[in-house]
């Protein structure tokens, strides 16, 4: 059995007359190989539900944005590097490796410019995924694409 995120609460008729409460923890699942459950008095888990759904989220939030942030390139400066980081997009997409994101200088072009744009990442398999907010223009660099003056940044990925 994979790593699977679930979260579970069991109330069993035992659990009914004993007054407990049987759960498992997304974010805790795993005791080395065996699933990790807890039990509680029913009423101590009532109380500390909103505390540990809570917790939970925070932590599930924590490893989410971490795993992330660790798979964003920012060291791309130009069109070229950005093929060669995430290569010649293949017949057999599956086993293509999952290579992350690019977060890249872009001048947002118009008309003519902006289509050959387009084609240079539809060769690759690649597409402009969105541009993060809270931005500062301050220390922008040149765009991937033409060289010219960034506007903002954005994040280029592979669709898998």
């Amino acid at each position: 059995m994979g790593k699977e995120e679930i979260e579970q609460i069991e109330i069993g008729p035992r659990d009914v007359v004993n007054g407990q409460v049987t759960y498992m923890r997304r974010d805790q699942l795993r005791d080395g190989d065996k699933v990790r459950s807890i039990n509680v008095a029913r009423d101590r888990f009532v109380a500390e539900a909103p505390r540990l759904l809570t917790e939970i989220q925070v932590r599930l939030f924590s490893e989410a944005k971490t795993r992330l942030d660790t798979n964003i390139r920012s060291d791309i400066e130009s069109f070229e590097q950005l093929a060669d980081f995430f290569g010649a997009a293949g017949e057999e997409d599956e086993a293509v490796e999952f290579r992350g994101w690019v977060r890249a200088a872009w001048c947002q072009p118009t008309g003519d410019a902006l289509n050959q744009v387009e084609q240079r990442l539809k060769q690759l398999k690649l597409s402009i995924r969105n541009a993060p907010l809270g931005q500062s223009e301050s220390s922008l660099g040149k765009c991937i694409f033409t060289g010219q003056k960034a506007l903002q940044e954005i994040l280029i990925a592979r669709a898998y």
